[in-house]
């Protein structure tokens, strides 16, 4: 009876991440909100159609191993087996958390936690609104933070040297998917060697820092093999790997480590502004997890298993709390471990207190809270808001209603799902407007003619401001003010601070330059541009306000 009760409890875990992550997953978060997406959806798309790391020049930028991992799933199931390239990619997604979930209760039972407590750590990281609003999105992260908790499950309670390689790969494989999963080696490797006897301790170290340094190599060897390993842009680079010509894996290595965030301390640094936006989604799991994991680190002699645990959720907080350049989606490093921690600390807390009714059943009064909190704060708008409808809705009509040949300049998110083929249709000439200020060869073939080479430009709130504040991009700056405004379409939300408003808009470019904004009437139909221009003459690149990174790199 007792295993077919766990049976049903991990089925029951992964019911539930399935719900919690999949209604509701293609439009919220918006593709729209961020760059990153559609840039790692790109990347992979030029892995499919075109046999190379990224549609434009390959800078290093990132370790390609995670949208290998998402070509290769485009592959299998057709780039719009559901509808778009962005959302058949979501769909991965969905499926790595599902198998995360269960994966992190049977990690969590072979490190000797009880049925209810491995359960409501599989309830946290299924269905808490942090996991869930970020798993959604296609980002290398959550590749990442599947592999890793392939490692924590396949390395907990082995007894084998074989077993401990196996998660070594497993454990190289994340860091190649991102690289962010280095940090965590040392703590994997503390786990198989308090898993050993004295003797063999040295032997489980090696077998499982080995297998994963090793994967890890391939990627500097291919830099290597393809010339592309030492620097060749000096040593100080301000402006990314993409502001030259060529590609080096030092220079992007350089450039990353000479990024600047801010701190903890300093309320308008990047690091400050991703912690608000993680208590904000779910207090519960951060603190609660922070708070578990130092207080089973504290019992590293008595239990040392236990602190083995701990030690991953503050390795991987830690790291996300270094200050520089740390974007809240940078999360899903953290999410699994702190869930594991908050389900072993929330039972002892509630078996502690009074009254006796919530100690005898701290598991279903910790599922109950869990469930109160979130619907208190960001749970709902997880499911009743729809801010992708604006993407939607433009791609639609840029399909029905633009050229197939026509130029069109936009952001990162509209780039695969143009490029591939809808039935007939698919626009070979849509280009983001990072890669039009950054790759010199791209620049060239694009804009021979200036702007008068464009012939639409697809607008956002941020990619104004990216324009304005980062690439000071003077071709796309007099596009625009020779430009028709063609349509608008707004998805709003509920909760400005949770997601903002979608806002996207389509003008069309007046190659004979008679400045065609000027006949719109923005008293009649207020527009974006509208709006810059009331801050200001849109005449040029702003030298005012705080640079925002571009996105590849993140």
């Amino acid at each position: 009876m007792g295993v077919r009760r766990e049976v049903l409890l991990v089925f029951a875990l992964g019911a539930v991440a399935l719900v919690a992550h999949g209604i509701n997953m293609f439009d919220y978060p918006a593709p729209s909100l961020a760059d990153d997406e559609g840039t790692y959806v790109a990347q992979a798309w030029a892995v499919l159609r075109e046999g190379r790391l990224s549609p434009y020049t390959y800078t290093y930028d990132h370790v390609p191993g995670g949208w290998l991992q998402i070509a290769a799933w485009l592959g299998v199931v057709g780039p719009r087996a559901f509808g778009s390239v962005t959302a058949t990619a979501r769909v991965l997604m969905l499926l790595l958390h599902v198998a995360a979930v269960v994966l992190l209760y049977i990690a969590a039972r072979r490190l000797g936690a009880g049925r209810a407590a491995a359960g409501i750590a599989g309830l946290a990281f299924a269905a808490s609104p942090l996991a869930v609003f970020y798993g959604r999105e296609v980002l290398l992260d959550n590749i990442m933070g599947f592999w890793l908790v392939v490692a924590l499950a396949t390395v907990a309670g082995t007894q084998s040297t074989r077993g401990t390689v196996l998660a070594g790969f497993a454990l190289g494989i994340a860091c190649v998917s991102k690289e962010p999963a280095l940090v965590l080696v040392p703590a994997y490797a503390f786990l198989a060697a308090i898993q050993a006897p004295p003797a063999g301790r040295l032997v489980r170290v090696l077998a499982i820092a080995v297998p994963a340094l090793g994967v890890v190599a391939a990627y500097p060897l291919y830099a290597v093999a393809h010339d592309q390993f030492w620097p060749i842009a000096g040593l100080e680079i301000v402006d990314g790997p993409r502001f030259y010509a060529g590609s080096s894996l030092m220079d992007s290595v350089i450039w990353q480590m000479s990024r600047r965030g801010g701190t903890l301390i300093q309320p308008d640094s990047r690091v400050y502004l991703s912690l608000a936006d993680w208590l904000q989604r779910d207090a519960t799991l951060v603190l609660v997890g922070i708070a578990s994991a130092l207080a089973n680190a504290l019992r590293f002699r008595r239990e040392p298993t236990r602190a083995a645990i701990g030690i991953f959720a503050i390795m991987s907080v830690g790291f996300l709390m270094r200050g520089g350049i740390v974007f809240a989606f940078h999360v899903p490093l953290a999410i699994p471990f702190l869930a594991l921690n908050l389900g072993l600390g929330s039972l002892e807390l509630l078996g502690s207190v009074r009254p006796r009714a919530i100690a005898a059943r701290p598991a279903i009064t910790a599922c109950v809270g869990l469930f109160v909190l979130w619907g208190a704060t960001s749970l709902p708008h997880l499911y009743l808001d729809r801010p992708g409808f604006a993407e939607r809705a433009a791609l639609a009509w840029i399909q029905q209603a633009v050229p197939e040949d026509a130029v069109i300049v936009g952001r990162d998110d509209m780039w695969a799902d143009l490029h591939e083929a809808n039935g007939t249709t698919a626009f070979g000439n849509f280009h983001t407007h990072w890669r039009l200020a950054y790759d010199p060869d791209e620049r060239r073939a694009v804009l021979a003619q200036g702007w008068r080479s464009l012939d639409y430009v697809v607008i956002t709130p941020d990619m104004i401001q990216d324009i304005r504040y980062i690439t000071h991009d003077s071709q796309l700056f007099a596009a625009l003010r020779n430009a028709r405004f063609v349509g608008q379409w707004i998805a709003p939300t509920r909760n400005e601070r949770l997601h903002p408003t979608q806002v996207i808009e389509i003008w069309e470019v007046d190659r004979r330059g008679t400045s065609a904004r000027l006949l719109l009437d923005c008293d009649s139909t207020p527009s974006l541009l509208c709006a810059m221009s009331s801050e200001g003459p849109f005449a040029g690149p702003s030298t005012g306000g705080l640079p925002r990174p571009s996105p590849s790199g993140r």
